[in-house]
């Protein structure tokens, strides 16, 4: 019987990084704030901002 289990090693570490944007999210008033921190960080995304080149 082959077992195709393999590490869990990356879903720890994202679990571990949510915990701290939780953290850092306290106080937002919207949870949907704390959500947007979330895509930015774990999603990759990078929005244009003013100033910054492309």
């Amino acid at each position: 019987m082959q077992s195709t289990a393999g590490s869990n090693a990356l879903i720890e570490s994202t679990n571990a990084k949510l915990r701290v944007l939780h953290r850092m999210a306290f106080g937002f008033h919207d949870p949907e704030h704390m959500i947007a921190l979330a895509y930015l960080d774990r999603g990759g995304y990078c929005p244009p901002l003013p100033g910054r080149a492309a």
